[in-house]
């Protein structure tokens, strides 16, 4: 059932077999697996079914290293992080993929790379969570699709760069799932129930429960057999390393791993592609729709091959085209006559059919300065808040560059078209200086300043993307969490969502978490008594 914190007793102490904090996917996922099991379920969820400025205003914080947005309008984190019912599932724009085979094995030029969870442990959990996401079982190969729906063939056939396709169906967990929730007898979300810190008890190696607060209201106690922390990959580690009333440096942090190697999934506009396909012969790169639906479609990516990873010591790497028409037809490019002209000249094909932007959607490498620590600084229930510190590593530009230039080699070498690079140096047009031929909602619209190129330091944007901050290893001078998602050195605390994932993949987060907090609900079930 679906309650409200605001309704319980100051200074009341509820009981349950687990407590989940946080109410986005994987909190919601679990949930929805343990009804039924027998467990009793206490879900918090920190706000209520619609976003609250008060409640959002608990996420402010300070980000004192790269930054979201650019530095003319920099972007908060209470805009990057969601605090209401179904968390950032409310913005997701859908992508669902399973992570790539490059991420899950070993890498020899990666110090820490891999997964301690095997690819067909993995897919078990991905087939499972699939319904949720009313999606093809599996659908990813683009040839499904091209049969489907004849979206025609991929730019490159498999190699060095495959082409692999994403299923978008951004589902709202918060509106598609609640009926659920509130009809389960056996689970009870705690709407506007803010997580303070996890409390432990006599047992000094496991967790009693946690406090909460309610603005303005009461405070209680939620008393557990296990605890799940499912905030995301920002607020899981503040909690963790805010609940110090016993372990002073928090908890799971005894090696001072906690926060750290914050990860992103940046992303840059990085080339423009002329190519011999014309934009329709495009449409497997293309946003589709499926059955008419205008929340379920594919897109397609190329992807780095674990082999050209390894030969050429580089990180992960997606990317995606972003087919333009060409100017003199009906629709405009968004680049002017004269623009296209200059790259057709520049790389040598006369006459294109089509003109792409090449859009860099890569890895990032895992970096132990880049992460969430406290602040100094309280929020309005006195929980401390965190500052982001997010950084790159000299290898994440050159990553992308080595990719979009070997793309581009193989792209050339099979006569299909030219990769002209342009870092940093595409700027989109603001509505009021759109060419008269631009009209028609196109939101893509560039012009090129080559005075802006820096290859070194071209600007990587953001993804909404958190993870690694408390990633997951077989041991604990390696990670947070184990296998099980159970934080190393406490036996019933356990962790859910991207922050877990032990290297970031360049595939989209969602699905891979959802298949974990699934795969962790299935454990509980075994180690939980009723």
């Amino acid at each position: 059932m679906i309650t409200d914190a605001r309704d319980v007793v100051d200074g009341d102490r509820l009981a349950t077999d687990v407590c989940i904090i946080g109410g986005g996917a994987a909190g919601i996922t679990i949930a929805r697996e343990l009804r039924g099991s027998g467990l009793d379920v206490v879900l918090l969820e920190g706000g209520g079914l619609e976003p609250e400025p008060e409640s959002t205003a608990l996420h402010d914080a300070e980000v004192v290293g790269e930054i979201f947005g650019t530095p003319e309008a920099p972007v908060p984190l209470t805009e990057v992080r969601l605090r209401y019912f179904g968390g950032t599932t409310n913005h997701w724009a859908g992508y669902c993929r399973p992570q790539d085979p490059a991420a899950l094995e070993p890498r020899p030029h990666r110090a820490r790379s891999g997964w301690p969870i095997a690819a067909d442990e993995l897919r078990r959990w991905y087939e499972h969570v699939t319904p949720m996401f009313a999606i093809d079982t599996f659908a990813f190969d683009w040839r499904t699709w091209d049969e489907a729906m004849d979206l025609g063939q991929p730019v490159l056939p498999d190699g060095d760069y495959t082409t692999v396709v994403n299923q978008t169906r951004p589902i709202r967990f918060g509106q598609q799932f609640r009926a659920d929730l509130d009809a389960a007898d056996d689970v009870r979300v705690l709407l506007h129930a803010n997580a303070t810190e996890i409390l432990i008890g006599d047992n000094t190696d496991a967790v009693s429960g946690v406090a909460v607060a309610v603005l303005d209201g009461a405070r209680f106690e939620v008393a557990a057999k296990a605890v799940v922390v499912a905030l995301g990959g920002i607020e899981n580690p503040r909690m963790l390393l805010a609940s110090r009333s016993v372990r002073t440096a928090g908890l799971g942090n005894e090696r001072d791993l906690v926060g750290r190697h914050f990860c992103e999934h940046p992303q840059a506009d990085i080339a423009l592609v002329t190519l011999s396909q014309t934009p329709e012969e495009l449409g497997l790169y293309r946003q589709s729709e499926l059955e008419g639906n205008p929340f379920y479609g594919t897109s397609a990516f190329f992807v780095a091959s674990p082999e050209v990873i390894d030969r050429h010591e580089l990180l992960g790497f997606d990317a995606g085209l972003i087919p333009l028409a060409y100017p003199d037809q009906p629709q405009t490019s968004g680049l002017s006559v004269g623009e296209v002209a200059k790259v057709a000249e520049l790389t040598g094909v006369s006459r294109p059919g089509s003109v792409s932007i090449l859009r860099a959607l890569p890895e990032q490498e895992l970096n132990p300065d880049s992460r969430v620590v406290l602040s100094r600084e309280v929020d309005a229930l006195g929980v401390p808040e965190l500052q982001l510190d997010w950084r790159f590593s000299e290898i994440d530009r050159r990553s992308i560059l080595t990719h979009v230039r070997l793309l581009a080699r193989e792209i050339g070498r099979r006569g299909l078209g030219r990769v002209q690079l342009v870092p940093g140096s595409m700027v989109a047009l603001a509505a009021d200086e759109l060419p008269a031929d631009a009209a028609g909602g196109y939101l893509r619209t560039f012009e090129v300043d080559p005075s802006l190129a820096d290859p070194e330091g071209f600007r990587l944007a953001y993804g909404c993307h958190h993870m690694c901050t408390t990633r997951m290893a077989t041991t604990p001078s390696e990670g947070v969490v184990d296998t099980d998602l159970r934080v190393h050195g406490l036996a019933n605390l356990y962790v859910a969502g991207a922050s877990v994932f032990p290297v970031a993949g360049s595939a989209p987060p969602t699905f891979t978490l959802t298949a974990l907090a699934a795969r962790l609900a299935d454990h509980l079930r075994t180690v939980v008594a009723p």
